[in-house]
């Protein structure tokens, strides 16, 4: 049985390399031109699959920076509803 310990609420997260961040944003930024190069060359197989990785580096880029930004885990941005 778990402990009812509650002293991780207390606990802040911290990010870790920032060089991962900026990074994020450089693969966002990548796979947007690879979907503006996929339209272009109309490989219309690939787009959803290129797409998906873009908007899943400049979502998870996004939520970084968010979460950089403030100042409590209070105001952090709650993730996408499953």
């Amino acid at each position: 049985m778990v402990k009812n310990d509650r002293s991780w609420k207390k606990k802040t997260y911290r990010s870790g390399r920032p060089i991962a961040a900026l990074l994020e944003v450089v693969f966002a930024l990548y796979f947007l031109a690879a979907i503006v190069a996929a339209y272009v060359l109309k490989q219309w197989v690939s787009l959803p699959f290129i797409a998906l990785f873009g908007f899943g580096f400049a979502y998870v880029a996004f939520l970084t920076a968010a979460h950089s930004m403030s100042r409590t885990n209070s105001e952090f941005p709650k993730a996408l509803p499953s």
